[in-house]
Order: structure tokens, then sequence, then C-alpha cells
């Protein structure tokens, strides 16, 4: 409750460097904007998935368990950005035993919002490869099952302070496309903390 609190209320702190004039120019972006991001950390508690066996379908709702993503070296331009890695995976537990590894890379849309471009939202798509496997109750029979490609869409916001750290939420799916036994996704619902350039 406390991290969700602090990511909601974030944003609307403003310190002495918050109010400084914005750069003149329309649609001008501070440099800071595109200061490049180092590392990043999605944690994951919350997930949904959907998909099935053919002929079937399936939708969980409310999984738990946790995992996590491990951004390295996002380069970022006014209208493109590119995430050299992406690696990652982990466990839920309740209701339904999923398991997930990941690599890969990432590229995308950023969108730079309020004049000093500090609140941010990327629109990207991951791809790499992996595994993921995902059964209905407890080891009762796959739901989803895919080795090989993964697609992973991801939408992210983050808000970039002066400093070295940004913070955010995220939400992506994960998507076997290659050596898939039964075809579904896994949605992955989480917190963003991560570490950028000095400006």
């Amino acid at each position: 409750m406390y991290l969700a609190v602090v990511v909601l209320i974030g944003p609307l702190e403003a310190s002495a460097d918050d109010l400084r004039p914005a750069p003149s120019g329309v649609g001008q972006r501070e440099p800071s904007a595109t200061r490049t991001e180092w590392m990043a950390l999605e944690v994951v508690p919350l997930f949904a998935f959907a998909g099935g066996r053919e002929g079937e379908s399936d939708l969980a709702r409310g999984m738990v368990g946790y995992m996590e993503i491990h951004r390295i070296a996002t380069f970022k331009w006014r209208r493109f950005y590119w995430t050299v890695a992406e690696l990652g995976g982990g466990v839920t537990t309740v209701p339904n035993l999923s398991f997930l590894g990941y690599g890969g890379t990432q590229v995308g849309y950023p969108i730079y919002l309020g004049s000093r471009g500090q609140p941010q939202i990327k629109v990207g798509l991951g791809f790499g490869g992996g595994i993921l496997m995902v059964y209905k109750g407890f080891l009762s029979g796959d739901v989803i099952e895919g080795v090989g490609m993964i697609l992973s869409p991801s939408i992210r916001y983050t808000y970039h302070r002066r400093g070295v750290m940004f913070y955010g939420v995220s939400t992506r799916a994960v998507i076997p496309v290659t050596g898939v036994r039964y075809s579904g996704a896994l949605f992955l619902f989480g917190l963003d903390l991560g570490f950028q350039q000095q400006r």
C-alpha cells in the first residue's frame, strides 16, 4: 500500500528544480527527459492468463506469485527507445501454478508528458526466447505451454526525478509464438524502479 501511495503522489510533488521555467520551443524537452536508463526492475506480484487447449478457453483472475523482469540499458530519443536486454522470470502459485523464464530485447515509442517530460509513458514490444508454462490448478493439466520465441508487449508509466532514480507502474503480456503446445498469454502487473544517467 505504501509503494502505491508513493507512485501516485510522487509526480505531484514539486521541488525547486521542478519550478524552473520550461525550455522554449514547441515540443522541446529538456535533455534530462531522454537520459539513458541504465538499470530497471519490474517487480510483479499480480497476474492473469488467457488461453487454453484447443476448443477450450480459460481466464484466471487474482493470481499471485513473484516474478522479476530486469531491463538493462534503455536508450531514449524523442520518438523511439531501445532496451538492449530484458531478463527475468519467476513463478505464480495461487490459484494456478506457472513458470516463466524470458530473455530478449525491446523497442518502443516514448511519450513525454508535461513541459519537462518527467512523467513518461512507454509503449513497447519485447521479443526474445524463453519458456512459459501455466497449469490449471496445481499440476493438474497444462493450460499454456510454449518454449522458444516469445513476444512481450508492454505499457509503462514512470516518473523521472532530477536525481538518478525513477519509479512507476507497468503491465506486460508474455506470449509464446513457437514451440507452442497450448496457446495463450500471461499478463503481468507490477511496480517499476530504476536508475538513470546522472543529469
